[in-house]
């Protein structure tokens, strides 16, 4: 597969004759504006320009384009060549056209796009994953369980389901009266604060930030 692939360090060259670049540049909206000023400069007027930003707005990102309807999101999940779904995102002067191309070239290479038709923050998988992992790190402040136990509790039960049936799909399985009640009951006392956790920001303190620090959670 690598040495299918093209590489460049010159942008200009890498976009010349591209019709659909996705920018996968840091998360900071100056450095994003000034690359998109750089690929509308080189690329082909024709091309698809997509950014594979997992949190800023499409909108306000497109702002920086001299033509926002051809520049979409393409939201990658990691790893990149494993994970199927990317998500295909609207921003508000998107045309239909440009989601169009993003998706078809996709599809292409065997991806599942899922188009996101308002432009929100986290998009779709972001923010039920974000909303999940605030009950979890809620759970591990209050030391209501471990973090093993709270990581095993999700890998076996929900976790293992998922792959077969979706949030929505589960509340047709189980009878939307019964989820109903359910939810009812819980969502009154799952975590909302609009802050990360406590415990999340002491690790973070203290240079636990994970893999890369060696330190982490575990």
């Amino acid at each position: 597969i690598s040495d299918r692939v093209a590489y460049a360090t010159d942008l200009a060259a890498a976009v010349g004759d591209a019709p659909l670049i996705v920018e996968t540049v840091t998360e900071d909206r100056e450095v994003k504006a000034a690359v998109y000023e750089e690929i509308e400069r080189h690329a082909p007027p024709s091309a698809t320009i997509a950014t594979n930003t997992s949190s800023l707005s499409i909108t306000e990102l497109a702002s920086s384009l001299s033509d926002p309807e051809q520049f979409c999101g393409t939201h990658w999940f990691h790893p990149a060549h494993i994970v199927p779904v990317v998500e295909v995102v609207y921003g508000e002067r998107t045309a239909d056209e440009t989601v169009d191309a993003a998706a078809a070239f996709l599809e292409s290479i065997g991806k599942d796009s899922v188009v996101v038709e308002r432009d929100v923050p986290g998009f779709i998988a972001n923010r039920i994953q974000s909303a999940m992992a605030r009950e979890a790190w809620a759970l591990l402040g209050a030391g209501i369980a471990s973090a093993e136990d709270i990581d095993r509790a999700v890998k076996g039960t929900f976790g293992f389901r998922l792959l077969t049936l979706g949030v929505l799909e589960k509340g047709d399985h189980s009878g939307l009266d019964v989820h109903h009640k359910v939810l009812t009951e819980l969502l009154g006392e799952v975590d909302s604060r609009p802050e990360p956790p406590a415990v999340l920001t002491e690790l973070v303190d203290e240079g636990r930030v994970g893999l890369k620090a060696g330190r982490g959670v575990y």
